[in-house]
C-alpha cells in the first residue's frame, strides 16, 4: 500500500559549525574590538519555522535565526 498524501507537520533548521563574532569592550573613552570564533553544536542551535522553512534560503541572510543560530547561546558563550 502506498501513501496518497504526505503532510509536513514541522520544519526545523539547525546550524552546526563555528560562528565568527565581533566583540567590543568599552572602558572609559577607549574601545577594543576583536574577532572570536564560537563553536555551535547543532543540538543547541535549532529553530522551527513550519512550512515556510521548506523554501530555499535567500542569497543574503538578514537574520541568524533563519539558519537556526540561537543568538542567546552565542551571547552566553565563554570568552
Amino acid at each position: 500500500m502506498q501513501a496518497k498524501v504526505v503532510e509536513t507537520r514541522e520544519v526545523r533548521r539547525s546550524f552546526g559549525g563555528n560562528a565568527l563574532l565581533r566583540v567590543r569592550a568599552t572602558v572609559a573613552h577607549d574601545s577594543y574590538e576583536r574577532l572570536m570564533t564560537v563553536p555551535c553544536l547543532h543540538e543547541e542551535h535549532q529553530s522551527s519555522f513550519g512550512q515556510p522553512a521548506l523554501a530555499p534560503l535567500a542569497k543574503t541572510i538578514e537574520s541568524p535565526d533563519v539558519v537556526g543560530i540561537n543568538i542567546e547561546k552565542l551571547v552566553q558563550a565563554p570568552i
